[in-house]
């Protein structure tokens, strides 16, 4: 998968920093500052071994699924919510980030 350069999700464009080495920790593969509007992703581990490509593609979408989070479920993924309305705002929040970001899934029109 390539990883984008900026991504819109719930409305914000978030620039994604790629590759990008984390200074502060080395265990950690991807951040997302949402006040910056930024996704760092790491392509290397702590031992500065490239990360394999699935592993790369799963921090992407697991920052993704933080910024779907916050904006759609009001960052309660994992409190004590109803299952039912956290899958619909990751439904809701993947859907729009899909459609606003890859052209071939655009909707078809209305026949």
């Amino acid at each position: 998968m390539v990883i984008p350069k900026r991504l819109t999700v719930a409305g914000r464009i978030f620039h994604i920093l790629f590759p990008h080495i984390f200074q502060e920790r080395s265990d950690v593969y991807g951040h997302t500052d949402f006040s910056a509007g930024k996704m760092y992703i790491t392509d290397v581990d702590g031992a500065g071994r490239t990360i394999r490509e699935d592993a790369l593609d799963i921090t992407f979408w697991h920052e993704v699924f933080h910024v779907i989070d916050r904006a759609y479920c009001c960052n309660m993924i994992g409190q004590q919510t109803s299952k039912e309305d956290m899958i619909e705002g990751l439904a809701q929040g993947i859907y729009q980030m899909l459609v606003d970001n890859f052209n071939p899934l655009k909707p078809k029109e209305w026949e």
